[in-house]
């Protein structure tokens, strides 16, 4: 499943926005509307009508499904006859002496075989 942004169902706060939204404002917004001083309460009118509130901004994200992808048809080619040469490093130093290196030799060998 995937997920994409959900404008209808904001569950979360992703940050802060001008709006003139009531229910999103910052509440010390609402503060100037509850405030004794008759140019705090035009001051809020002033902001809600220009949509200036400092206001939550929220975001939503949905499970959507996704669209199930066709395989495609692809055969296995093997080569017919032997490949070309084969190269291949082996690590020889000391730090992989006594059983890594034979099973570092093995492993060659079970792959050229």
């Amino acid at each position: 499943k995937g997920v994409e942004i959900d404008p209808i169902d904001p569950t979360s706060v992703s940050g802060l926005t001008l709006s003139g939204n009531l229910a999103t404002m910052l509440p010390n917004e609402a503060v100037l509307l509850r405030s004794s001083m008759k140019s705090l309460r035009w001051l809020f009118l002033a902001k809600k009508a220009e949509e200036k509130l400092l206001s939550y901004e929220l975001s939503g994200w949905t499970d959507v499904p996704t669209k199930n992808m066709r395989k495609p048809r692809r055969s296995v080619h093997l080569p017919a006859a032997s490949g070309g040469p084969l190269i291949i490093c082996l690590d020889t130093s000391w730090s992989m002496t006594g059983l890594r290196e034979i099973l570092a030799k093995s492993v060659v060998l079970a792959s050229v075989i």
